[in-house]
């Protein structure tokens, strides 16, 4: 009987720890999103640019920026309308670089010669952030760089810092133009901070 009772109150119990403990990630989450997000509009505000440079030293050219290194998980993309989701490109990809290189290391790509200036009024005054690992869900944490610095009037409005969330796929959309803003918000179970809007 005694342990008829514990087993029926430990039943009861299994999904609310459970639930506490889904929070308490997405929490985590949000925190790290938030930290990344202010540690690159401190490198901004610093530089003068954006975390954008490229194998070349050709600054905003990167597409995106993913946390950890090649060993990292890269969340998949939903692709959204049909759009090009560039929150798919890999940090090892032409187009992607780990943020590491830009917030602590000042290695553009993995090139200290390729660095940002550390002299002058516009310098790279790093580290901006200590290494950042995977979000609670093991997947690397992903932003849309292209966004911060695109001049584009139609596309390419909203850049996030994102997490793809408990389900490991990222829904939100990573090229959102000017017929999607009044529908617009961030998607599915994803974790994001707003780095910059253009409308």
């Amino acid at each position: 009987m005694v342990l008829a009772v514990i087993a029926i109150i430990a039943a009861a119990m299994v999904p609310r720890i459970s639930g506490i403990m889904d929070d308490a990630k997405i929490s985590r989450a949000g925190s790290e999103v938030q930290t990344i997000g202010m540690a690159i509009l401190r490198f901004n505000a610093n530089t003068g640019k954006w975390p954008a440079r490229n194998a070349s030293g050709a600054d905003n050219k990167l597409l995106t920026l993913v946390s950890g290194d090649a060993d990292s998980k890269i969340p998949l993309p939903a692709y959204v309308g049909g759009d090009k989701n560039y929150f798919g490109n890999a940090g090892t990809s032409a187009n992607g670089d780990y943020l590491d290189n830009h917030l602590k290391l000042n290695k553009p790509k993995g090139d200290a010669k390729k660095g940002y200036p550390t002299s002058g009024i516009n310098r790279w005054n790093g580290p901006y952030l200590q290494e950042v690992g995977a979000d609670p869900w093991g997947n690397a944490y992903v932003m849309n760089i292209i966004s911060a610095y695109s001049t584009a009037t139609n596309d390419n409005l909203y850049c996030y810092v994102i997490s793809a969330g408990p389900d490991g796929t990222i829904q939100t959309d990573a090229e959102v133009k000017d017929t999607e803003l009044g529908t617009h918000a961030v998607s599915g179970d994803d974790v994001a901070f707003l780095l910059r809007a253009r409308k």
